[in-house]
């Protein structure tokens, strides 16, 4: 659990029994093995304890009780949900040597499957370099064959809901919510078209939360051929193009650096880098 990186606890592992009155009262958050439960009596009924259940079996502890025998990741993911539930704010540690978060925009002038790994793969490589998460905010996408299972997950849907209440916590919700694998990932919305709900002020919100409250030093934004939101144009620190040598894949491009130039200003196409599909 110490080993996760840029957690918002701040790890104390203590061996001695029982553990002092003056250190339990500094942690913001307990959690203890099921062994020791009536070591520390009524302290255990306190709101702040979790219980690392050794047997499987604890009852009346439910939501606070997380089974010891799986992987510190899952653990860690119970643990964040757990201080969610109880509207606790966590705050998020971004020194230890981050580096500044980067935000990316993406656009394919044409939406095919090529196009779409072109991307994937310099995600991939990008990660190799930091912590990245990926997100799709297509209209219509092919995302779902590659990278999400038969069932749909929490993703970004929930997330422009959030957006909308303007959670304090959204960085949280957001590193829970993110699928793990070669490329961290939200997943895509139930509705794609619900990304035109977000008005300027949410969106700032929202890249703002996304840099400064999560762990990922890059945020790539995929809009396929959808032209982005003239807010993320200007906020964005790159742009990325993967577009074939073709004449109509050119023109779609050059209508797009347009537009863009128009909406972001001056200085938008010194952002801008090809990704060449047919590499």
């Amino acid at each position: 659990l110490g080993r996760q990186a840029y957690s918002p606890f701040n790890i104390q592992l203590y061996l001695e029994h029982p553990i002092s009155d003056e250190k339990w009262k500094k942690a913001d958050l307990v959690l203890i093995t099921s062994s020791l439960m009536a070591l520390y009596g009524e302290k255990v009924k306190e709101g702040n304890v979790c219980i690392l259940d050794e047997s499987g079996q604890i009852i009346g502890m439910e939501g606070r009780n997380v089974y010891k025998y799986q992987s510190a990741g899952v653990i860690y993911q119970r643990l964040l949900e757990f201080c969610e539930e109880n509207g606790w704010m966590l705050q998020w540690e971004r020194n230890h040597g981050k580096k500044e978060c980067v935000c990316a925009g993406i656009y394919r002038p044409v939406n095919n499957e090529k196009s779409f790994l072109k991307v994937l793969e310099m995600c991939r490589q990008k990660g190799k370099m930091g912590n990245l998460l990926y997100l799709n905010f297509e209209t219509v996408t092919i995302f779902e064959q590659y990278m999400e299972g038969e069932r749909r997950q929490e993703g970004l849907s929930e997330i422009i809901y959030y957006v909308k209440q303007r959670s304090s916590n959204l960085g949280m919700k957001v590193e829970r919510m993110a699928v793990k694998g070669p490329v961290e990932y939200i997943a895509g919305a139930a509705m794609p078209m619900e990304m035109w709900e977000l008005e300027e002020e949410d969106w700032r919100f929202c890249l703002e939360r996304l840099c400064k409250d999560t762990k990922y030093d890059q945020i790539l934004l995929d809009f396929g051929t959808v032209m982005p939101p003239g807010i993320v144009m200007d906020s964005c620190d790159e742009w990325y193009v993967a577009g074939e040598h073709a004449p109509w894949s050119e023109q779609l491009t050059e209508r797009f650096l347009k537009a863009a130039g128009k909406a972001a200003g001056e200085g938008f196409s010194e952002k801008v880098k090809r990704l060449n599909v047919e590499e």
